[in-house]
């Protein structure tokens, strides 16, 4: 399938998508016995008649690829609803939330030890012993936990880094960065585009542009810029889910 920025509209509610959103791309194949195929809001998706038999087919596929390869993809540990495994050739370790059709990729060394430290952390295990509401954020800010006062009420979610580009004409760039100094660390494009450096093209929504500059190019058209955005996932994996992560995340020995 194909996703085209400003283009590719989500399949359940006919709303254009961005990046930026938190998608879940369902192929033909994943489809099979149901009507829907193609890119969704993922509340969007999680409201779908189907999404049970859409889910359970992704859950198989996943299954499949990942035990019929164990050189490839070793178990380091699985449950109920979620499985945890190494990918050797990315160095990076996968967690597979199967029940909730969404997977997370970490580097097996810093992000891995943020996430393993963070789910285990004494906040999170603390606000699942209350009844009370309680949000904990890592000390990126890259995953935090949202758990409300009920049996089930729990959020996990993450952010996955996505490489975007926005377009500026010659010369009003140059103007500015030889007034304000080169574009560099966060950015916010929109709140640029106030102060009057506006694009000339932007890669979805110039309101959702925003994040880190990692480089600047010149073009035959001016200038493209390089940045360093965050997409959001959410799950809402209640706390037997969240109880099921630790527990998994603790017989997990610690990465070299």
């Amino acid at each position: 399938m194909i996703f085209v920025i400003g283009k590719t509209t989500c399949v359940g509610c006919g709303r254009p998508l961005e990046v930026l959103d938190d998608l879940v791309p369902v192929t033909p194949v994943l489809a099979a016995g149901t009507r829907w195929s193609g890119h969704f809001h993922r509340e969007c998706f999680d409201r779908l008649p189907d999404r049970a038999t859409l889910v359970r087919n992704w859950r198989g596929f996943t299954e499949r690829l990942i035990r019929s390869q164990p050189r490839v993809f070793p178990v380091l540990a699985s449950g109920p609803r979620i499985l945890i495994v190494a990918r050797p050739i990315e160095e990076k370790v996968g967690v597979y939330f199967l029940d909730w059709f969404a997977d997370l990729r970490l580097g097996r060394l810093d992000e891995w030890d943020e996430f393993r430290d963070f789910v285990l952390g004494d906040d999170i295990r603390e606000a699942l012993g209350r009844a009370d509401d309680a949000e904990i954020v890592s000390a990126s800010e890259r995953f935090a936990v949202k758990i409300g006062p009920g049996k089930e009420q729990a959020r996990f979610s993450w952010t996955e880094p996505t490489s975007r580009t926005i377009e500026y004409p010659p010369s009003p760039f140059e103007a500015y960065t030889a007034a304000k100094g080169p574009l560099a660390g966060f950015v916010d494009f929109a709140a640029l585009a106030d102060e009057g450096l506006k694009p000339e093209r932007t890669h979805g929504e110039l309101s959702r542009c925003r994040g880190k500059v990692t480089r600047v190019d010149s073009t035959p058209r001016g200038y493209s810029v390089v940045y360093e955005a965050a997409a959001p996932v959410t799950l809402d994996i209640g706390r037997s889910g969240l109880e099921e992560l630790r527990g998994l995340i603790s017989q997990i020995e610690v990465m070299t």
